[in-house]
């Protein structure tokens, strides 16, 4: 019976090493595909639609879009994903920060392919006030080789050249928040 206990407590010895080395390179390998993908878009230059219609305080404003500002910050809403939409709102802080810096804007792109449902659902009192930028091609995710899925990957700071400074959502990870608020501001003072 004790040889069975010891063969047991050593097969359990060896599963549990087995299990560990294994969350171990899990961690590893998604550590290494965030360091990619950020890798991948560092310097390279971000690709912004040429956008005729803008939603802003329940109107639709037809008109060419110009992206001048000495720094950006661009990402992309699912209209159509009424929790995307309710965070916009975590957006508060960084949008009105960014509308005391007159260097810095911050572009919301969208895809909403029904407008009037859009308003009557989602468009709720808290977000009427940023500016939503249609883009029901989605041609800021296509041209940009972005996926839908991935949301923290479809933000960027970039600088008048549209060249990208920092890749992740700040809504989501306060490190990235901060990041953004630390570059924002050395790049402004210079």
């Amino acid at each position: 019976m004790d040889r069975l206990i010891e063969r047991l407590f050593s097969y359990i010895s060896i599963l549990t090493v087995i299990i560990i080395g294994f969350i171990s390179c899990n961690k590893t390998q998604k550590e290494n595909e965030i360091e990619n993908i950020v890798e991948q878009f560092i310097g390279d230059t971000i690709l912004l639609p040429v956008i005729d219609s803008v939603l802003l305080n329940d109107s639709v404003y037809q008109r060419d879009f110009l992206y001048k500002s000495k720094l950006k910050i661009t990402t992309f809403i699912q209209g159509d994903c009424p929790i995307c939409v309710d965070e916009l709102e975590k957006w508060n802080d960084l949008y009105q920060y960014s509308k005391s810096e007159k260097d810095l804007k911050i572009y919301f792109f969208t895809s909403i392919p029904d407008i009037y449902h859009f308003k009557e659902n989602f468009y709720i009192d808290n977000i009427h006030k940023y500016p939503l930028l249609l883009d029901n091609e989605y041609a800021y995710i296509e041209k940009n080789n972005l996926t839908l899925h991935k949301k923290t990957y479809q933000t960027f700071l970039s600088d008048s050249a549209n060249k990208i400074i920092l890749v992740g959502n700040p809504i989501y990870n306060n490190e990235i928040y901060d990041l953004y608020i630390t570059e924002i501001k050395n790049r402004l003072l210079n």
